[in-house]
C-alpha cells in the first residue's frame, strides 16, 4: 500500500500509471472504507454532505431560542457548511463537547467568543447524539476500521509507504501505530529542513519516532539532504524562504529579477494575465506540473480560474475543500 493525501490520490488516479498496477495507492479515508467493505461494518447508514446539512439545519432551528451567537444559523446555509467543516476537524483531532464546555467557562474567553463556544458545544453535542441514531460519523468509521483490522491482522506482512503528508491527526496516528505493529515495513517520507518554516514537520517526525520507541519498534532515519540542489535557482525565493517566518529581517540586497508585483483592473484581467504567463513558461520548457498559483481567496478566484484555464487548455487542480 501507498498511503497519500486525497489530493495526491486524485493526481495519481488521473495519471493512470501502469507501474503501480501491483501496488495500491489509497488515502486513509478510502482505506478505512475498504477495510469495512471487506471485513464487515458498513451496515449502518452513512450520511452524505446534503444529509448532514439538513440534520444540522434542523438542530439549529429546534434550539434557536437557546443559541446566542448562532441564533439565525438555520437561515444561513453558508454558515452551516462552515460549521460542518469545523465539526469534521473536531472529530479528526478528538475534540469533545467537554473540551468546548471547559473553554466556554474560562473567564478570559467571555463575551462574543464565549457565546460562540457555548453555541458550538450545544450544536456539536446535539449533532453527535442525533448522528448516533442515524449512522456512523467519519471518526466512528475510522475507529471501527481500526478495530476490524486489529482483529483480522489485515496488514500482516504488508509493506506500506506514507507520502505527501506534513502532519497527522490523532486518528491517523492511531492507524500508523497499527501499521507499525502489523506490517513487514512502514516507510514515511517527510520534507525536512533547518528553516523555521519546517518546524511543524520536525514535530511530526519526533512524534513518529516517539511512537516507535514506546512500542519497542526498530526504526531507521534516512536523510537525502546532502548535496541536494534546491528545486529553484532563484536567490529571491531562497531569501523569501529564509525570511518567511521572521518578524524582523533585512531587505533584499539587490534588485529582484524573479519576483514581480503586478496590478490589474479586476480579477478577470489578473487571471487572464496569469494564464498567458503560464503558457509562456510552458513554451520556455517548464512543465505544467512545476507551476503553482496560490491565492488567499479561492472562493473568489476558483470559478474564474476554471473558466479561463479551460479556455487556454491549461490543466489544473484546485486544492480546496468541497
Amino acid at each position: 500500500y501507498a498511503l497519500v493525501t486525497e489530493r495526491t490520490l486524485l493526481h495519481m488516479e488521473s495519471m493512470k500509471n501502469r507501474a503501480l498496477l501491483q501496488d495500491e495507492v489509497i488515502s486513509f479515508k478510502r482505506l478505512s472504507h475498504r477495510i469495512l467493505s471487506r471485513l464487515g461494518g458498513l451496515v449502518k447508514t452513512h450520511l452524505d454532505d446534503s444529509g448532514k446539512m439538513m440534520l444540522l439545519t434542523q438542530i439549529a432551528y429546534t434550539h434557536r431560542d437557546s443559541l446566542h451567537y448562532y441564533r439565525d444559523l438555520h437561515t444561513q446555509s453558508w454558515q452551516i457548511n462552515r460549521i460542518l467543516s469545523l465539526f469534521a476537524e473536531f472529530e479528526k483531532y478528538a475534540v469533545g463537547t467537554v473540551t468546548l464546555q471547559e473553554l466556554a467557562e474560562r473567564e478570559d474567553l467571555q463575551g462574543t467568543l464565549g457565546d460562540k463556544l457555548q453555541d458550538l458545544q450545544l450544536l456539536y453535542r446535539t449533532y453527535r447524539d442525533s448522528f448516533k441514531q442515524i449512522g456512523l460519523t467519519e471518526s466512528e468509521l475510522f475507529h471501527l476500521a481500526l478495530q476490524k483490522a486489529k482483529e483480522h491482522g489485515y496488514f500482516k506482512n504488508s509493506s506500506v509507504w506514507i507520502d505527501s503528508f506534513t502532519g497527522f491527526t490523532k486518528l491517523e496516528r492511531e492507524f500508523i501505530l497499527l501499521l507499525m505493529k502489523q506490517c513487514k515495513d512502514v516507510t514515511v517520507t517527510l520534507t525536512l529542513d533547518d528553516e523555521p518554516i519546517f518546524e511543524s514537520i520536525q514535530s511530526t517526525y519526533k512524534i513518529l519516532v516517539r511512537m516507535a520507541l514506546e512500542q519497542n519498534i526498530a526504526y531507521e532515519t534516512i536523510s537525502f539532504n546532502e548535496n541536494i540542489v534546491p528545486y529553484y535557482h532563484s536567490p529571491e525565493l531562497q531569501f523569501l524562504e529564509h525570511s518567511y517566518t521572521k518578524f524582523h529581517t533585512d531587505s533584499y540586497p539587490d534588485i529582484p529579477e524573479n519576483v514581480h508585483i503586478m496590478e490589474h483592473g479586476n480579477v478577470f484581467e489578473e487571471i487572464t494575465w496569469i494564464a498567458q504567463s503560464i503558457l509562456q513558461r510552458r513554451c520556455d520548457g517548464v512543465p505544467f506540473g512545476k507551476i503553482a498559483v496560490s491565492t488567499r481567496h479561492p472562493e473568489e478566484y476558483g470559478a474564474l480560474i476554471e473558466a479561463v484555464f479551460s479556455y487556454y487548455q491549461i490543466p489544473y487542480f484546485i486544492d480546496t475543500r468541497r
